[in-house]
């Protein structure tokens, strides 16, 4: 009696390998609804802003790093004929000109400016521009300013650069308030 129940339940064991067809079903069904969640992740036009957001965000803390570390003037040009903007140290000699006189990481009176990072945004991302005010776009800055047509998304101010440079110092302030739109 033993030996024929061990035999049958050997024969058992040797019939039940691999998953039924309704466990195979029920993880491909999980596995395509967590795809489905990636494809959409990824296909979010958000996600791509939100992504230059903090890489900008982040190469201003390097720019900073470097002025404060070089005890060297950083320039963050966003005034660049690309959607994007290059960081340089902004070289300069007092006797041949000012710190930001020559207007952007180009050459200056005293020489080069030595470029630290070039920047162009990732394809569909580009700074907020429009030739008349949008009907369902914003029409102030992050904080409250109005935006007239040709404000072009970078509305910085206050320096004899102009409005698209931020000059950060060594003691780590910068020469310019303002905001980027993306």
């Amino acid at each position: 009696m033993l030996k024929s129940n061990f035999k049958y339940l050997i024969q058992n064991l040797q019939n039940n390998r691999g998953f039924s067809l309704l466990e195979l079903m029920v993880v491909m069904v999980i596995v395509g609804i967590l795809a489905l969640g990636v494809v959409f992740m990824f296909a979010d036009p958000t996600a791509k802003i939100k992504a230059v957001a903090f890489e900008m965000r982040g190469d201003i803390h390097l720019a900073r790093s470097h002025a404060v570390t070089d005890n060297q003037d950083v320039l963050i040009d966003f005034g660049t004929a690309a959607e994007g903007y290059n960081i340089c140290v902004d070289d300069w000699d007092a006797g041949a000109d000012a710190p930001g006189t020559d207007g952007a990481c180009a050459a200056s009176a005293s020489g080069n400016d030595t470029p630290i990072k070039e920047v162009v945004f990732r394809e569909n991302v580009e700074y907020y521009e429009f030739a008349a005010l949008p009907t369902n776009g914003p029409d102030t800055d992050p904080f409250g300013t109005d935006l007239s047509p040709g404000t072009n998304g970078r509305t910085l101010g206050g320096a004899a650069v102009g409005a698209t440079t931020l000059t950060l110092f060594p003691d780590g302030t910068c020469d310019n308030a303002g905001s980027i739109i993306v």
